[in-house]
């Protein structure tokens, strides 16, 4: 990231930027306090973009979507994050392990949820109609 005295060279857009790193570690304070908040990851994902964080981006994208309930769209946007460091577009190896991380608890979720839904279905049987 760029030195403080190259920022202040920049001028309002180096003090923009500054505001944009600090309002991104707001944000992780608060993701990491209240994981379940949707808002909050997805505005970090948004800043964590702007500022050329795209492994940071879609890591918080997939929470995003983990904590609306929708853990197929989070499992893609981890995937995804993968595939980038797999092309080495992204090389920030402690993000790719936590991604991986993530990845492996929200498969497990989902399996989980399909089992309890078979399970459900299969004592409950098909719904009748008559």
């Amino acid at each position: 990231s760029p030195s403080a005295a190259a920022l202040q060279a920049c001028g309002p857009a180096g003090a923009a930027y500054q505001d944009l790193r600090k309002s991104s570690e707001a944000l992780q304070s608060w993701v990491s306090a209240h994981p379940l908040d949707p808002l909050a990851w997805g505005l970090l994902g948004q800043a964590e973009e702007l500022q050329g964080q795209r492994l940071r981006a879609i890591r918080a994208q997939a929470e995003a979507r983990a904590a609306l309930g929708d853990v197929g769209g989070a499992i893609d946007r981890l995937r995804a994050a993968q595939a980038l460091v797999r092309s080495g577009a992204a090389n920030d190896f402690i993000e790719a392990s936590v991604i991986d991380a993530r990845l492996r608890q929200l498969e497990s979720l989902r399996r989980q949820m399909t089992a309890e839904l078979r399970s459900r279905f299969a004592l409950d049987g098909p719904a009748h109609t008559h």
